[in-house]
């Protein structure tokens, strides 16, 4: 559960679902791409979150993924 006032993006490959903090859903996102990378859903999915919450003006955010390397691409450690 993520702390008051922040929202939590939770992604696994291309599923994405986006709760506040009392765990309640407030966008999903269940899509596929042309690729059959794993990582390239899991990124796109991410992506279509912070989208999503932006759209709604949430400024405080958490994501959350499984995948290590989708992580160390985002914060920069890694590149694809």
């Amino acid at each position: 559960k993520p702390p008051d006032e922040t929202i939590r993006i939770n992604t696994d490959g291309a599923v994405c679902s986006t709760r506040n903090n009392e765990g309640v859903t407030i966008l999903a996102y269940n899509g596929g791409s042309p690729s059959d990378s794993v990582l390239l859903q899991e990124l796109d999915a991410i992506g279509y979150g912070l989208q999503g919450v932006d759209l709604l003006g949430v400024r405080n955010v958490e994501v959350a993924t499984d995948s290590l390397k989708a992580q160390r691409i985002i914060t920069g450690q890694e590149i694809s």
